[in-house]
């Protein structure tokens, strides 16, 4: 399967239930609802992707632009492509009027509103596909335990009918399983290319600080 592909059905499976810092820490243990080697931070630290002006005013302020707004709107997305998001970036604060560093601190406040609530909604996805996973494995275990209950030599149409069904159920979860757990990688860079689109995206905007 080509990598694109991969994507596009990752995002299938997140979006139907609804990976790590950008610096790429790794962990090595994995909790009982994180599956991912990605260490899981479940917020984003504003201090680590901001160097400019304090944004906390700009968090409460942002949204009564309407152009800043909209612009936020348009470059947001995963869709559109960093280069492209930072270009109309530096095109709208060369046609602002008034601070520049006050309008530029209100884009990065809508950034980190839009993509750190959308990394927060991946996150959750991500911990309700390991909950799956480990309900299938269940399934498959206690399938297992029931099949090795039933004589393997048994005479009776009941008895070999049920084994075969418990067999055949094993292996279509073993299968379904596999295939969701050949993903996972996939599935656990969404939140570590969220990190990095976001910190691209202010290091953009910084540039035009005076």
């Amino acid at each position: 399967m080509k990598r694109a592909a991969q994507i596009a059905l990752a995002a299938l499976i997140l979006c139907g239930v609804v990976v790590s810092s950008w610096h790429g820490a790794l962990a090595q243990t994995k909790g009982a609802d994180w599956p991912c080697i990605q260490v899981l931070q479940p917020e984003l630290s504003v201090g680590a992707m901001w160097s400019g002006p304090d944004p906390a005013p700009a968090a409460a302020t942002w949204r009564d632009s309407p152009a800043v707004t909209e612009l936020v709107r348009r470059v947001a997305p995963r869709r559109v492509a960093v280069e492209e998001a930072s270009s109309e970036m530096h095109r709208f604060l060369a046609g602002a009027s008034g601070d520049r560093n006050v309008t530029a601190t209100q884009i990065f406040a809508g950034l980190f509103e839009s993509l750190s609530a959308e990394r927060s909604a991946i996150i959750r996805g991500i911990q309700r596909y390991s909950a799956r996973q480990a309900a299938l494995t269940e399934r498959i275990e206690t399938a297992r335990r029931a099949r090795d209950a039933l004589d393997p030599n048994a005479t009776d149409p009941k008895v070999r009918d049920r084994r075969v069904e418990l067999e055949a159920q094993m292996t279509w979860d073993t299968r379904i399983f596999e295939d969701r757990e050949r993903l996972l990688p996939v599935i656990c860079e969404q939140p570590v290319l969220m990190e990095r689109r976001l910190f691209a995206l202010a290091r953009a905007l910084a540039e035009e600080l005076n």
